[in-house]
């Protein structure tokens, strides 16, 4: 229900600010995008916005860093499911 989306996405942010700090755009973006879909289950989707844009810039930070091995890194399945989940949250952020 709401209440374990509320406590996932509380989770996902403190996760993101400790990414952030460490400098793990691999985590930081999955982070920031697990806290989006969590906003966006919650119903709070000014949140959900605001974290899948900031998901999304680290995911292209990250990319930049991973150069040529960005195409494997953005095959896996786990990182291919996320990016759907995102790219399923903006749709329902913005309608």
């Amino acid at each position: 229900g709401a209440g374990d989306a509320a406590g996932a996405r509380a989770a996902a942010v403190r996760a993101a600010a400790v990414f952030t700090q460490f400098k793990s755009a691999d985590s930081q973006w999955q982070a920031l995008a697990l806290a989006g879909v969590a906003a966006r289950r919650a119903g709070d989707m000014e949140a959900a916005r605001d974290y899948i844009s900031r998901a999304t810039s680290a995911l292209a930070e990250y990319q930049q860093i991973l150069g040529a091995e960005a195409a494997n890194y953005l095959s896996r399945p786990d990182v291919q499911w996320l990016r759907g989940e995102l790219d399923g949250s903006v749709a329902s952020a913005t309608h």
